[in-house]
């Protein structure tokens, strides 16, 4: 039998053996004739159709989290891999506010609650592939000081008939001491000449209603004549907004007074202002905290190389970098430098007639090749439709686990929603992950009860507030039905951590995915 192909792409043995060329570029068919070598009249033929390699299409959306108050826009962008149509279809949920065909969201004009807004870019290519990003709607608060507190010291009244309250609200064990000496650089010097201190963490806890704050830090070094004997860095609300701070040296010299202003959202009802000693012990001098008719949004952000972040105020307000890193325009946009060579954090600020708001944004060195994660919870190694593999329970502290013998629709993989971790009280997991930006997916399938309204539960990821009164049945329209939730999360300390809380009954959750 002697053997051939036409066209001639790939390659055929005198056996009979049809291998495919390397590389296909386009869908193609090749035919395969076998003619007699007693009778060359004689033939038979077959068909192979050659098909290039699947492209999967993603897509990703820009930014992934955005706090705005009544009235205000913010832009957003989708980026589409793996097609040549990049076109998406916008929408939001809940249906608060609007989104235009351009990704242009518009937040209503009264906003009577704080809430949280998905918005959705889904692939005109692939129906199934959509990205989403998160907006903080906040209700206007009123203005004033929410609290004033004198570090280390009684109250007192400054030149303006501002009252301080004496030192309070600190945690952990600390000091505190005073110095006489003549404080430049401020018509408030008695404010800066006591401080509170520790030799290792300490900190403040303030309980405020949610919404957006600005906070003034006071320092002044009284102790020290030189730089570099007291370095230390500032947290808020878990998030670093000051790293390697030498008072003396940014202040220019000693018993001098030095202020630091933020801007800082709240969604879990507290302000923490914390100080990690890096050489010697940290040190502050006074706090106050107001509740200003604007803040800067977003408060916090994590940036790679290059990339921009549009950040909200008042129009016509000035803005300034500390440090100089990167450049931002006089409408607010802002570019990471072309290199970033390791972790560092510049402050974005927004000066709007005397009043200024703070922004902080990480900027992370290129991330390390890692592997995403993907979790049964309280189930054993599996992989999915996709060729994927998911790995056994891990990473948890606290819970119980169940193996549901239900038939779980809404799903081409069931078996992971017949897992599940659940518990009658607060249980969580922790994983490492590169900081930068990262899609968090979380999986749920009511097994358990018969409807919706019977279980409740909170999620939140590194502090802050992701589900609030979650109802898996309600979500996912009935019992025995998978449902997911794409959240998207910041990191800058390296850790994901997602605690779930009940509310009503146990809390429980049946997978997590990391990206």
């Amino acid at each position: 039998m002697a053997w051939s192909i036409a066209p001639s792409v790939g390659s055929i043995s005198a056996s009979g053996l049809y291998t495919a060329p390397a590389s296909i570029a386009s869908t193609q068919t090749v035919t395969v004739t076998a003619t007699s070598h007693a009778n060359a009249s004689k033939t038979a033929s077959a068909s192979i159709t050659l098909t290039p390699p699947a492209t999967t299409v993603a897509v990703a959306v820009s930014p992934s989290s955005s706090s705005l108050a009544s009235g205000a826009t913010q832009q957003f962008s989708a980026t589409v891999t793996g097609s040549s149509n990049t076109a998406v279809t916008w929408s939001i949920a809940p249906a608060v506010g609007s989104i235009s065909t351009t990704g242009l969201y518009t937040a209503p004009a009264s906003i009577t609650a704080t809430q949280t807004i998905t918005v959705n870019a889904t692939s005109a290519a692939d129906s199934t592939k959509t990205a989403t990003a998160s907006i903080a709607l906040t209700p206007p608060v009123s203005t004033g000081a929410v609290y004033r507190v004198y570090a280390g010291a009684a109250s007192y009244t400054d030149p303006q008939g501002n009252v301080w309250s004496p030192d309070a609200a600190y945690a952990s064990s600390s000091g505190t001491a005073t110095s006489a000496v003549a404080i430049g650089g401020t018509t408030s010097p008695a404010l800066y000449q006591s401080f509170r201190y520790c030799w290792t963490n300490f900190g403040y806890h303030f309980p405020v209603a949610n919404g957006s704050y600005q906070v003034k830090l006071r320092f002044a070094e009284t102790q020290y004549a030189s730089q570099g004997q007291r370095v230390f860095s500032i947290n808020l609300n878990g998030w670093g907004v000051v790293t390697n701070l030498d008072v003396l040296g940014v202040a220019g010299a000693a018993n001098t007074a030095l202020d630091r202003v933020f801007g800082v959202t709240v969604t879990n009802g507290a302000i923490d202002v914390g100080l990690v000693p890096v050489f010697g012990n940290p040190m502050l001098s006074a706090i106050e905290i107001t509740s200003p008719a604007w803040a800067v949004a977003p408060a916090r952000a994590a940036l790679t190389a290059g990339q921009t972040l549009q950040l909200n105020a008042p129009a016509g307000s000035t803005w300034s970098l500390a440090p100089a890193l990167g450049s931002i325009s006089p409408a607010g946009l802002y570019t990471a430098p072309a290199s970033i060579p390791s972790n560092q954090q510049v402050l974005i600020s927004a000066n709007s007639n005397g009043q200024v708001s703070t922004a902080s944004v990480t900027l992370n060195p290129p991330a390390a090749a890692w592997t995403p994660i993907r979790i049964i919870a309280g189930g054993g190694d599996l992989v999915d439709p996709a060729g994927q593999v998911w790995a056994g329970d891990t990473g948890y502290t606290g819970g119980y686990f169940s193996l549901i013998p239900a038939s779980v629709g809404n799903t081409t993989f069931a078996q992971l929603y017949r897992s599940q971790r659940w518990f009658y009280s607060s249980f969580q997991y922790q994983f490492t992950v590169p900081n930068g930006t990262h899609t968090v997916r979380l999986k749920f399938a009511e097994t358990q009860f018969s409807g919706a309204g019977q279980r409740l539960f909170n999620v939140s990821i590194n502090g802050q507030a992701a589900l609030t009164n979650f109802d898996i049945a309600a979500q996912a329209g009935g019992p025995n039905l998978a449902v997911d939730v794409t959240i998207p999360a910041m990191v800058m300390t390296g850790q994901i951590i997602i605690q779930i809380t009940p509310v009503r009954s146990n809390a429980v959750i049946n997978g997590i995915e990391i990206l």
